[in-house]
């Protein structure tokens, strides 16, 4: 009798334990709120990425030609509806200009404010939140310290963007990666820091007409 009652006493300490862990879980989820600053440092130029994005390609046109495949270049020019990878790369660049993210996550939900465009915004539950519209579908989800949008437009194109926060959660690895029906996708890859005063002094910004505002990183002599 005494066995039976000393293994339902370390039973039901086991499911404190249990109930214990899930709640330091819970407790232990990522934190995405503050205000970021893009590393120019360490993310991609985008005109490397393209011009790399066009030889990789033209290689593996070349290659499928000289097998009796597609001509050169027909990977490179896309999709049957006119779509190709330099329209993808243009898009890239068109929503990932931001040098500064506002970033506001509390137990409800997570609001990721970029200047000159719309916020995303995210429900915290960690559950897949999907939600339609006459321009869209939109999926998000957040798991632990991965934050995922997925835009899908109307024309077919897919829009990507993963953020994934660093260990100590200082750094944001942003993944954006843009793709349309029978066309090679296009991907960036930029990082973000956080900043606590204004980060306006260490960068060069100017407006153009094709690319819209445009900053660097200043460059100290």
């Amino acid at each position: 009798m005494r066995s039976l009652k000393l293994l339902f006493m370390l039973l039901i300490v086991d499911c404190c334990l249990c109930v214990a862990q899930a709640s330091a879980e819970i407790n232990m989820q990522a934190d995405f709120s503050g205000s970021w600053e893009k590393d120019y440092q360490k993310s991609d130029i985008w005109e490397r990425k393209v011009q790399t994005k066009l030889q990789e390609l033209q290689r593996l046109a070349e290659q499928r030609a000289r097998r009796g495949g597609v001509e050169a270049g027909g990977l490179v020019m896309g999709g049957s509806d006119g779509t190709n990878v330099i329209d993808l790369a243009l898009l890239a660049e068109l929503i990932s200009r931001h040098h500064t993210l506002q970033i506001q996550h509390n137990e409800h939900q997570v609001v990721i404010a970029r200047e000159g465009d719309a916020n995303l915004v995210c429900n915290s539950s960690g559950e897949l939140v999907k939600t339609h519209s006459e321009f869209g579908a939109e999926a998000c989800q957040i798991d632990g310290k991965k934050l995922t949008f997925k835009i899908f437009l109307p024309v077919g194109t897919v829009i990507l963007h993963q953020f994934l926060l660093s260990p100590v959660g200082n750094s944001i690895n942003l993944h954006t990666r843009i793709s349309h029906p029978g066309t090679p996708s296009f991907e960036l890859v930029q990082f973000y820091n956080r900043y606590k005063t204004s980060p306006t002094q260490r960068y060069n910004c100017k407006q153009t007409l094709s690319r819209g505002k445009v900053c660097n990183l200043k460059r100290h002599l």
